[in-house]
This record gives C-alpha cells, structure tokens and sequence, in this order.
C-alpha cells in the first residue's frame, strides 16, 4: 500500500460520516407529523461521486474536470426524499391539519437503520484500509 491508499480512504470515511449524520437526522425525524403533505420531513440522502482529480490533494490546475480510478469520494449533493409518506387519521391530535389528517415522512425506520448499518460497514472498511497503509510504512521504516 502507498499513500495513495491512504488519500481515496480519508476521503471515504468523511463520505461516509456524512451518510451516518444524514441516515442519523432521518432516524430522529421518522415519526415527525406534519398537518399538510408539504410540511413533511423529507428523507436526506448523500449523493456520492468519485473524485475529480482536479479536486483530488497535490493535483495539478490542468488537470480540471478529468475522472481518474482511485482519487476517492466526495458527497456531490444531498438529495431529498418525497414527501408521500403515510396518512393516519386522528381528528383529537391538536397537529392534524384539515379534515384530521397527519402527514408522516416516506421511508421506514428499517431503511433508515440499513441505510445507517451499511455507511458503519463502509467507514470501518476505509479505516482498515488506512491502518494497513500505516502498517506497510512503519514497516518500511523499521527496514
């Protein structure tokens, strides 16, 4: 491993810190109810996107706009989710707005969870990936 192992897996795990908090805000909000379809929590998203090796540490200015293998990931957007969650009917809850109705936000708290899971999963795969690299150069060192 080189450094350049190391640069795309930084760049991974603050990717990946991004899906947790995102996945994270979603949890915390599942069970938000809003009176009207607009006024729902919408499902954030990180939009991930390989890194352009104009964006990439110690790239040259000339190299602007082009795509290479290994310069890691950047979170390019957040997307939101829809707004056409469930509906439930409770004409006694003070938030329900015409007609008794509350709106609820898409997307299950099981998604949100898996959704959570698999940026751990990633994040402790790019931190190995980090730990094996500075194995390989201490043992260099050590020569």
């Amino acid at each position: 491993m080189t450094l350049g192992a190391m640069l795309p897996a930084a760049s991974g795990i603050d990717a990946m810190q991004t899906w947790m908090d995102t996945s994270a805000g979603n949890i915390a909000n599942s069970n938000d109810a809003a009176a009207s379809p607009a006024g729902v929590y919408r499902n954030e998203t990180p939009v991930l996107t390989q890194v352009p090796i104009s964006n990439a540490p110690g790239a040259a200015a000339a190299n602007t706009a082009r795509l290479a293998p290994g310069q890691g990931v950047q979170v390019s957007a957040i997307s939101l989710g829809p707004t056409n969650g469930p509906v439930e009917y409770a004409p006694g809850n003070p938030a329900a707005g015409p007609g008794g109705l509350l709106y609820f936000p898409a997307g299950g708290l099981g998604n949100q969870l898996v959704e959570l899971l698999m940026a751990q999963i990633g994040a402790q795969a790019n931190t190995t990936t980090i730990r094996h690299a500075v194995s390989a150069y201490q043992s260099i060192i050590d020569l």
